[in-house]
């Protein structure tokens, strides 16, 4: 037997994952068991196939197998409901169905932020940076936990541990609520945002690119420090009103931009005190632990682990 045709029967007993992150789109293959691991990673551009059916097939005949007659998870930037999945930043629209066909057998869709909150869970200990002393997350405990989604968008899902060993994950849209201006900065940005008879997102206020020519209509900001100490800000806001509408006392994990942003001292700062910028609860919000994510393929990795676990319900 040829050599591709021992990777390819070895490959045979591997899951299909898969990421949709608005028109990035990265596609591999997890073993059935051992540890969680996603290989044979290809990327491909949305904007180069008219569906993902077609992008599956240029994967199967890039890694030399049959996409067919397997498991697969699919991690979409946008909410998972029904059938017909609209992926955000994307020109595709998702049918759970005809994936499902190509695929041949149990697909499983899932929001990113879910996905990251998946990947967060059994993270090597390396892979979560902590900001400040916080120690390594425990999720063999009862708890709730947040995994904040900030990279061309923002979201988050949430963890919560029942205390009869169930970890459960349920994602939210909480990046589409109105933002809330702290300052007369971010007052500025929010008039200048407001475009439409609806309300400015803290999604829209905080992936204000840094080239964008509003900033240099808000009064006192100057130089790319002062907009990212902006963005800090806003994001550490935004983060204290998710540990307090969700409960996510037992600590955030945060993706995406904010490692970049947040792993420079003054940022980080500005993150902090935001976070715990509030009349009450101020001494809660002190004591939530923090991390950053800095797993490559968070998503993917994410993925393959929901899918297993589904997996081990659907045979248990």
């Amino acid at each position: 037997m040829t050599r591709d045709a021992n990777l390819a029967n070895f490959y045979d007993k591997h899951y299909a994952i898969i990421d949709v992150d608005g028109p990035h789109i990265k596609i591999g293959l997890c073993p059935h068991d051992g540890a969680p691991s996603v290989h044979q990673i290809k990327s491909y551009s949305a904007l180069d196939f008219t569906s993902l059916n077609e992008a599956l097939v240029k994967y199967a005949e890039e890694v030399a197998i049959d996409i067919s007659n397997r498991h697969a998870a699919i991690s979409v930037s946008g909410p998972v409901t029904g059938d017909f999945i609209k992926i955000a930043r994307c020109p595709w629209a998702l049918s759970v169905n005809s994936i499902k066909k190509i695929l041949g057998k149990d697909c499983f869709f899932i929001n990113d932020s879910i996905a990251k909150a998946w990947a967060d869970v059994d993270a090597p200990i390396q892979a979560h940076r902590p900001m400040g002393s916080a120690k390594a997350p425990n999720f063999n405990v009862r708890g709730s936990w947040a995994a904040v989604n900030y990279v061309d968008g923002l979201g988050a899902a949430i963890m919560v541990n029942d205390g009869k060993n169930r970890l459960r994950h349920s994602s939210s849209e909480i990046g589409h609520a109105a933002f809330s201006p702290f300052c007369e900065k971010e007052q500025q940005l929010l008039t200048l945002l407001q475009n439409s008879p609806h309300p400015v997102s803290w999604e829209q206020a905080i992936t204000l690119n840094y080239d964008d020519p509003i900033w240099q209509k808000i009064v006192g900001i100057s130089g790319l420090n002062a907009k990212m100490n902006i963005k800090a800000g806003i994001l550490g806001s935004f983060v204290g009103d998710l540990i307090l509408s969700l409960g996510a006392w037992s600590g955030i994990f945060l993706h995406g931009h904010a490692v970049k942003l947040l792993t420079m001292p003054e940022q980080a700062d500005f993150f902090n005190r935001r976070v715990e910028n509030r009349a009450n609860y101020r001494s809660q919000l002190m004591a939530t632990p923090r991390w950053l994510n800095r797993l490559p393929n968070v998503n993917l990795i994410g993925a393959a682990q929901f899918l297993r676990n589904q997996i081990a319900n659907i045979e248990s």
